[in-house]
């Protein structure tokens, strides 16, 4: 779907036929920097990894993943090219791929649990690629392919109590990592050039299953000072960086991890999502907001938000567009460069095939 229209419509732009007895179990996709095209990872319950390239979802490979499990998690990398992966069930490992030529280039063994998420991001201030991957059982593990290949085992960072329940998201910033925890908790860590410190746990008292980064000049009430507050704390990467976590029951949070606070958003922001029906996940990238909930896509562009002027009103803010994608289920949604949003059917009911829309 291309979300870049001015009204906020999504169009169909391209779509793939997946076998039935094949179900995807896991989306990944960004914009290659040297052709700027789309490209698109599925991962299957045959544990094979499809590449798509371009809007039109054209096949371009196909690879297997070697995990002993099928793979539950994809996600590319910082530099261009590396995908990570990780499996359900007892694998315990997360394997670095060269997407070029569809090869392994790292195992890194030793996870604690069975994975729950994994997020890619890069050490400060320097080139080494790091990994962080939330488990059932609560820990946080962090590894690294290094400089030159180089590898790491992961470190558990959280099995002191950060998290008591699975990790349910991990999102990061330029200096900053923070889990969300089912057990209502945020845990926030400083980006090191060898992995990631411990800062504080935010309590959020609600239940969330996805958080984000978001810039707190498009999303928060600016009939408060709470941004000009922010912008005091932390270093510059930290500077208007708030955490948006979205709720089992169609609730949205803003959070100021580094104050311990929540934050006042934007009245369009907060009626993003339908009331009552659980958010599968939120993507932001820049200016572009995203809900998946079940089969419903709720978008958003923001604008930088100004504050009144005592001689007139205030301008109309842009309501958000909701689109059913007449799908029994969204199981999984990834939002490239605020434009392209590839979506995936999923199946617990036996549709009998996956559709992938950009």
């Amino acid at each position: 779907m291309d979300s870049s229209s001015g009204d906020g419509s999504l169009e169909q732009l391209g779509k793939a036929e997946i076998p039935e007895d094949d179900p995807v179990s896991a989306l990944a996709a960004e914009v290659m920097e040297e052709d700027s095209l789309v490209v698109v990872l599925s991962a299957h319950r045959s544990s094979l990894i499809r590449l798509w390239r371009g809007a039109s979802l054209s096949p371009a490979a196909a690879f297997k993943a070697h995990h002993t499990a099928p793979v539950a998690h994809l996600s590319l990398g910082p530099r261009s090219g590396v995908l990570y992966s990780a499996a359900s069930g007892s694998d315990f490992t997360v394997r670095a791929w060269d997407l070029n030529a569809q090869a392994c280039l790292r195992v890194v063994r030793g996870l604690r649990a069975r994975p729950t998420c994994l997020r890619p991001f890069s050490g400060a201030g320097n080139d080494v690629e790091m990994f962080a991957v939330g488990s059932v059982e609560g820990h946080l593990s962090v590894g690294s392919v290094g400089r030159g290949g180089a590898t790491h085992e992961p470190t558990s960072l959280v099995h002191h109590g950060h998290h008591k329940s699975p990790v349910a998201d991990i999102c990061v910033s330029p200096s900053l990592l923070v889990s969300l925890g089912k057990d209502n908790v945020l845990a926030a860590y400083k980006i090191s050039s060898s992995g990631i410190d411990f800062v504080r746990v935010v309590p959020i008292f609600e239940e969330a299953a996805s958080a984000a980064f978001v810039q707190t000049r498009f999303l928060l009430d600016k009939e408060s000072d709470e941004e000009e507050d922010m912008e005091t704390e932390g270093d510059d990467e930290d500077k208007s960086l708030a955490v948006l976590t979205s709720g089992a029951g169609g609730t949205l949070g803003l959070w100021d991890v580094l104050a311990n606070r929540k934050l006042k958003m934007r009245e369009e922001v907060s009626s993003l999502t339908l009331p009552g029906v659980e958010v599968g996940g939120v993507r932001v990238e820049g200016k572009s907001v995203l809900a998946v909930q079940e089969d419903v896509i709720s978008s958003l562009q923001l604008k930088a938000k100004r504050r009144r002027r005592k001689s007139g009103g205030k301008k109309a803010a842009a309501a958000p567009v909701a689109v059913s994608l007449n799908f029994n289920q969204v199981t999984d949604a990834d939002l490239v460069c605020g434009r392209y949003l590839v979506v995936a059917q999923g199946s617990r009911y036996g549709v009998k095939r996956n559709n992938f829309f950009t």
